[in-house]
């Protein structure tokens, strides 16, 4: 398939199906700003002990660990609404139990970290189909746009969840929080359902789409997408350049630290810095859809230039003030970059890959954030001060910024895709 086919003709951003798409997940998406915080509230009222408050944020990044590359071949050769949809009630029955048994004071917190587990699987499988069905909805020239106001309504979630979570354990308690976030699921299933004549599902193995053909195993489709991405130019620079910021970004994770031990700012204080960052990803959303940029090389180039400056500017001053404006700018060019990169993605890649794509791809990005946070706090450590940790990264970013657009980025604004009767040549390379 083509690089610019699709099974289904995509619609427009102000189209019911997307709209519909849209409000479903904007739902969802403060369901899950809702558990940011109420799961780690309520690991701390079962056991006050942080090591597991601090676990309960841990589930997701395994989860994506252990269970992306098989979620790629799935969402391939299925309906990607019908993986939604199955993982939404999933995710509604987790946390709809773990409502009850909180209720009822039968919850203990193994079984709320082995329901967090679960819950993050599902959210593996469902965010890859995700991409898959935006594809499905949306014409190339729309895929910006979708993609910024869907990335707008997660990060609207991120930065008023915790705070509307605050206030409902406050008044109403924790078992209802997390009852409101399995209802959101409900609501995403609601909105996915009437979806099913606008998206399409993968023709099956031996149909009159595709005779006589087996479906291969599923070592073989993960093995294809992975050779996909490492033989297709643009795709490999993206995920090079993703793993690498995502790695220096890892730095970011000393400013609660700078800003208290430091600066010594008061926790107030230092909490407005951080919401200045949650702030800033609102911003980058608004502006990836309101802001053109001639290519997409240059978006990214741009977002990349901007995450170097923040790290360096945070690193190199010792006003709380700029350290939060700093702190704004590097949550909006993060956020900007990654949806100009989701859209990049959706539309260079055949349809029947973009599931193993995405999946790939999110992989090799999310390794370098852990690894970068744990060297950099390491560094930070040995020297006593993290303001050198954070402007060595601000400096290598910005040589990333440079790199990327001069290499890694050329060919992100043109279809550099393998076509089909190259893959058992791309599969044999990896191999």
């Amino acid at each position: 398939m083509a690089a610019d086919e699709s099974p289904v003709c995509g619609g427009r951003v102000d189209e019911w199906p997307f709209r519909l798409f849209w409000a479903g997940q904007s739902v969802s998406a403060l369901g899950d700003g809702l558990a940011m915080l109420a799961i780690p509230l309520l690991v701390l009222s079962l056991t006050h002990n942080p090591i597991f408050a601090a676990l309960a944020a841990t589930p997701r990044t395994v989860g994506f660990l252990i269970a992306g590359l098989y979620a790629g071949a799935v969402v391939d050769r299925r309906d990607c609404r019908r993986v939604m949809i199955v993982m939404d009630t999933l995710r509604l029955a987790v946390f709809a139990a773990v409502a009850l048994l909180a209720a009822a004071r039968l919850l203990n917190v193994g079984e709320l970290l082995a329901a967090a587990f679960i819950a993050a699987i599902g959210t593996v499988f469902f965010s890859t189909a995700y991409a898959v069905l935006v594809r499905d909805l949306l014409a190339a020239d729309q895929m910006l746009r979708g993609n910024a106001r869907l990335e707008l309504s997660t990060q609207v979630g991120t930065l008023t969840g915790p705070v509307v979570t605050g206030l409902l354990a406050a008044t109403v308690g924790l078992p209802a929080v997390i009852w409101f976030n399995a209802a959101s699921f409900a609501v995403s299933i609601a909105t996915l359902l009437p979806l099913r004549r606008v998206v399409a599902a993968p023709a099956a193995p031996d149909s009159p789409a595709t005779p006589n053909v087996a479906q291969p195993s599923f070592a073989t489709s993960i093995k294809e997408g992975l050779a996909f991405v490492w033989r297709t130019p643009a795709l490999r620079g993206l995920a090079g350049l993703q793993a690498a910021i995502n790695f220096l970004v890892g730095a970011e994770t000393l400013l609660v630290f700078y800003a208290t031990v430091t600066l010594r700012a008061s926790a107030t204080v230092v909490g407005l810095v951080v919401t200045a960052g949650g702030l800033g990803g609102v911003l980058g959303a608004l502006a990836s859809e309101k802001i053109r940029i001639a290519s997409a090389r240059a978006a990214i180039g741009a977002a990349v230039a901007a995450i170097a400056v923040g790290l360096l500017g945070i690193g190199a001053t010792p006003s709380i003030p700029v350290v939060a404006g700093f702190t704004l700018v590097l949550g909006a060019a993060g956020v900007f970059g990654t949806v100009h990169i989701r859209a990049v993605r959706q539309r260079i890649v055949p349809r029947a890959m973009l599931g193993r794509v995405t999946s790939s791809a999110g992989m090799l990005a999310l390794m370098g954030g852990p690894v970068g946070a744990a060297l950099s706090g390491t560094i930070a450590g040995a020297l006593g001060n993290p303001r050198p940790v954070l402007v060595a990264a601000g400096t290598l970013a910005l040589g990333c910024a440079v790199l990327g657009y001069a290499r890694w980025l050329v060919g992100v604004d043109r279809d550099q895709t393998p076509v089909a009767d190259d893959l058992p040549d791309v599969i044999d390379a990896v191999s």
